[in-house]
């Protein structure tokens, strides 16, 4: 097919500019899943297939996601012909390497807001699926207005546009980059006390944790939702990587200097409040982009309890190239930079029916 030659061609581009696109896929179950398979036998890579049902090798459903943040893959699929889990979409996105694709499968076109949204069981009231028109027309302005988006759609001409070469991207060495040693200056002459490090995505939060654990001079404890997440840290920590997870932790009498909390929203507010209470010095980190209480509901919230709370971010991407376009259109298709997020609402707050 003449498309895969010039995805195949384009993918490389990509590479060498680290960057990352999305390219949607809409249409009929079985005309997605056969393209999806021809990208997926044309491009090599991980090709992680996010699906509530097994629909492929690789699979993940949305709801054990979280268990591979902290991880790296390149191409990754998310099935939302049944569904669209907001918060799934926006990890999945943050996993990917630079010149990956990720491939978003949609209903047909002309129907999707109509349909049931079966993600809609976890936030609505209702005893069935409900459709939600509203956000799909708000997803659909923004991926028909974003020129980097591929939308290929059935029925359809497949039309790949003309992408103007970008500068050539060097990903990092594994030295601290300028930003990260800034802040493990700060951290490591921090006084007893509690450092959150916030950041979009694929900032080097986690790589920056584990340099900081493999230059102090004393003994740390790392924890997080799930020890697999946990590997860009280890690897930067070295031998001095000590893993447990936060019950376990919370169950023992374990001392150490330092207590590093990886993906720090995701873990249930109580328990990670009893954790830090016990140790002379904790590094929290997270996203700021998220929902459900975490991002920055994680900073409204929780971090609003240690009124001498050290607060550092990284806003330099790492692990791609500054405005890489599936960043973009992630931000921009779930909200995440309106800077009303970035405050605590004031006066009183009425919540009626409409």
């Amino acid at each position: 097919m003449a498309e895969l030659t010039a995805l195949h061609t384009l993918t490389a581009q990509m590479k060498r500019e680290g960057i990352r696109r999305l390219l949607v896929l809409s249409g009929e179950e079985g005309w997605c899943f056969e393209h999806t398979l021809k990208l997926r036998d044309a491009l090599p890579g991980d090709w992680l297939w996010i699906s509530p049902r097994p629909d492929a090798e690789n699979h993940c459903s949305p709801s054990a996601l979280q268990t591979l943040l902290g991880r790296e893959f390149r191409h990754a699929v998310f099935d939302a012909r049944h569904g669209f889990d907001a918060a799934a979409f926006a990890a999945l996105s943050g996993t990917l390497k630079a010149g990956s694709w990720l491939v978003l499968l949609l209903p047909v076109w002309e129907e999707w807001e109509n349909q049931p949204d079966a993600d809609s069981l976890r936030w609505s009231d209702c005893p069935d699926p409900i459709a939600t028109p509203h956000f799909v027309q708000h997803l659909k302005r923004v991926l028909t207005a974003d020129n980097e988006a591929i939308l290929w759609r059935q029925n359809q001409p497949f039309s790949l546009a003309h992408f103007t070469p970008r500068t050539d991207w060097y990903p990092a060495t594994g030295a601290p980059q300028p930003e990260q040693q800034q802040l493990l200056k700060q951290l490591m002459t921090m006084p007893p006390g509690v450092a959150a490090v916030t950041a979009a995505r694929g900032r080097g939060k986690s790589a920056l944790a584990g340099q900081l654990i493999s230059r102090i001079a004393g003994r740390a404890i790392v924890t997080a939702p799930a020890k697999a997440s946990t590997d860009v840290l280890a690897q930067f920590a070295g031998e001095k990587f000590r893993f447990i997870a936060p019950d376990a932790l919370l169950a023992s009498d374990e001392q150490a200097d330092w207590l590093v909390v990886d993906e720090a929203a995701a873990i249930p507010a109580p328990l990670l409040h009893q954790l830090v209470s016990r140790f002379p010095r904790t590094l929290l980190t997270t996203t700021v982009q998220g929902y459900e209480g975490t991002g920055r509901g994680f900073l409204l919230k929780f971090c609003a309890r240690f009124p001498h709370l050290h607060r550092f971010e990284l806003q330099q991407p790492i692990r791609w190239a500054q405005g890489c376009p599936l960043e973009k259109m992630v931000s921009e298709a779930l909200v995440f930079d309106d800077e009303n997020f970035t405050h605590t609402p004031q006066g009183n707050i009425v919540i009626s029916a409409f």
